[in-house]
């Protein structure tokens, strides 16, 4: 099933607002967690569906579930948005 568009245009992240992003969803998140194995940060699953939705919103596109899936870190997941 195809998702349709997202309303702007597709922007790159700094590493700052993508901490921002994910503190939006998870205030505890540290800088230092973003290289622990996602499984190992304060995120639910629920945080995580958030987080996507709300990545996707800033970034102005969808991320593929392989690009999701893809990143066993937040730094990881980070690094393969550029």
């Amino acid at each position: 099933m195809a998702q349709p568009p997202l309303p702007r245009e597709s922007v790159s992240l700094a590493l700052p607002e993508f901490l921002e992003v994910v503190r939006s969803v998870c205030p505890e998140i540290s800088e230092e967690d973003l290289a622990l194995p996602v499984r190992d940060t304060p995120l639910d699953s629920l945080d995580l569906l958030v987080f996507r939705s709300s990545l996707e919103g800033r970034l102005g596109r969808h991320l593929s579930d392989d690009q999701w899936l893809s990143a066993n870190t937040l730094q990881a997941l980070f690094d393969g948005l550029k």
